[in-house]
């Protein structure tokens, strides 16, 4: 069931366009007077567009706006869903944390906040539109924002990262056009729901050959367009690098939000498509995903490059949840996009606030985080026990859904090779708050650049990130009502808030969650011997360079639409 309902539609997408544009006039006049006003525009507008969607929303229906007037297939239709609003929810925290930590950082600047608001206006219109071609529109705007927050301290390094995501970036999205051209090609359509009908019709209707094989490598084009947007092997080459050149707040809001809108408008993409060989591959890419991306970040020396590898291998849990296709493996899916924007931009906030603190980024060089940044070191024991799997946080119970919709598959058991590596680099990466501060702190290096930062949280910091870790305890400590809601929400079902089927604190599961936790606290040891540094040095010289990153993800386009040309 579908409701007109231009106000809420209207402030969601175009509140973090009116905070864009407030902010940048902090260019013309005294920035105090449009930093503040603009962040409470965009909070205010989208707050108050998802508590007038929700009553729609809770009923099982959502809330359509045509730009213009014009409707579908003539005009610009977006919609709010169920998953539209459990999206922007997570959004507007991730985000806000972000902001609020950017007040007192070389980063509160009018350009700044106008890309980031730009950003966050961007996302919108990918979680919103209701059309293929402009799902593209959405994602060019994100690619453009971000660069420019990714290079926006303007050093070499930055810049250069800033351009591979860029150029990675627009040759996959080029890719993504040519999946659409077929599609408007074969049926004449670029709504999601028009493609979904006809593509439906081709499979069943004994269409001719050549007609399936085009369609299925137009999937297989849009879904490695969006994987790599995602970050998910092998089309992930760009993510560590940009990781660790954006200042800290950014990098939360990438690793936070923007590598999971992808996963969002593939969710809509597969609603539209019905292509359940796919679907079976990507739990596969998944589980190599969540492995081979543990084991690139536990060899790091960088805690930014160590905190990206473990967003690739994350959201490994994510899509193999994805590629269960059940109504539980999307609800897992979702739980765990949910779980890992709230810890890992915790990870990012912490972790980069120490780091931006003592000049240097080399784990095995920082020492006494604890003594000089308390409250951070409070915040990052949250995130990284979620991010570990300890029981009573956030990841725990996000692993406990992603496992149980895989359950028997093998893959499962490559996702708990992976949580062992996780632990073992969380132990690993702890080591930066423990011991006694160096009499020198570490020279910058190759690690990063001596910033001005106080060892204090301000308040508004303190706030923004004590609602995210918040929400990592919540969604540990309440996971059946959290589960339940999810899944009434973005299923459209208006059976909400019962308890969940799943005990989640069985003997079995505290049993796994105890194998991994203390498997990597013994891995961890050798990861910083004498023998484990030399194998991680040797491990990271193994580096993939522009070109190689490039054949890299070409060769990923080929190999999909291969199978899914042959598949569908």
């Amino acid at each position: 069931m579908n409701t007109t309902i231009d106000l809420p539609v209207i402030l969601l997408l175009f509140s973090p366009l009116a905070a864009a544009i407030i902010s940048i006039c902090g260019k013309f006049i005294p920035s105090r007077y449009t930093e503040w006003p603009g962040f409470i525009v965009w909070i205010a507008g989208s707050i108050t567009a998802l508590a007038a969607a929700f009553p729609v929303i809770a009923s099982g229906a959502t809330l359509q706006y045509s730009l213009g007037g014009w409707a579908e297939p003539l005009g610009i239709s977006l919609e709010i869903t169920g998953l539209t609003w459990i999206a922007t929810l997570t959004d507007i925290i991730i985000a806000s944390s972000a902001w609020l930590c950017t007040r007192r950082s070389g980063q509160s600047t009018p350009l700044f906040y106008f890309f980031f608001f730009m950003a966050l206006f961007s996302l919108q219109g990918v979680l919103c539109t209701r059309d293929i071609f402009n799902l593209f529109v959405w994602f060019e705007v994100l690619s453009l924002s971000s660069f420019v927050l990714i290079s926006y301290d303007r050093s070499l390094i930055s810049r250069i990262a800033a351009f591979r995501y860029l150029l990675i970036s627009s040759m996959s999205i080029l890719l993504f056009l040519i999946g659409v051209w077929i599609l408007y090609q074969l049926f004449g359509e670029l709504g999601l729901v028009q493609i979904g009908i006809k593509a439906r019709a081709l499979r069943t209707g004994g269409s001719p050959p050549s007609y399936s094989r085009a369609a299925g490598a137009a999937a297989g084009l849009i879904t490695a367009g969006i994987l790599t947007r995602a970050a998910i092997i092998p089309f992930h080459t760009w993510l560590p690098d940009a990781h660790s050149a954006a200042p800290y707040q950014v990098s939360a809001l990438l690793s936070g939000f923007v590598i999971k809108a992808p996963m969002l408008a593939l969710w809509r993409i597969f609603d539209a498509f019905s292509f359940p060989e796919l679907l079976d591959l990507l739990i596969w890419i998944g589980g190599i995903c969540a492995l081979w991306g543990v084991l690139a970040a536990m060899v790091q020396r960088d805690a930014k490059k160590l905190l990206g590898y473990h967003s690739v291998s994350q959201m490994g849990y994510i899509i193999a949840a994805f590629g269960a296709g059940s109504r539980l493996g999307r609800t897992a899916a979702l739980f765990y996009i949910i779980a890992h924007a709230l810890f890992k931009s915790l990870l990012f906030l912490s972790v980069g606030r120490v780091t931006v603190g003592v000049g240097s980024r080399d784990v095995y060089a920082i020492r006494g985080g604890a003594r000089r940044f308390p409250a951070d070191t409070f915040f990052f024991i949250i995130a990284a026990a979620s991010i570990s799997g300890i029981p009573f946080f956030a990841g725990f119970t996000g692993k406990i859904l992603v496992t149980e919709s895989l359950y028997g598959h093998p893959v499962s058991y490559m996702l708990l090779a992976a949580g062992v590596g996780t632990a073992a680099s969380f132990f690993k990466l702890a080591r930066i708050f423990t011991g006694k501060p160096s009499p020198e702190e570490p020279s910058p290096g190759e690690h990063g650049s001596v910033q001005e930062e106080d060892t204090k949280v301000s308040v508004s910091a303190f706030i923004g990130m004590s609602i995210v870790a918040a929400g990592c305890i919540i969604l540990g400590a309440f996971p059946g009502i959290v589960d339940r809601g999810i899944e009434s929400l973005a299923t459209g079902s208006t059976r909400m808030l019962k308890a969940s089927f799943i005990d989640w604190y069985s003997l079995s599961h505290l049993k796994k969650a105890s194998f991994s936790i203390g498997s990597g606290f013994l891995l961890s040891f050798l990861l910083v011997s004498g023998p484990g540094r030399s194998l991680s040095h040797i491990v990271r010289g193994l580096k993939t360079g522009l070109n190689g990153s490039l054949r890299l993800i070409l060769l990923g386009f080929l190999v999909l639409i291969i199978f899914t040309a042959l598949s569908y």
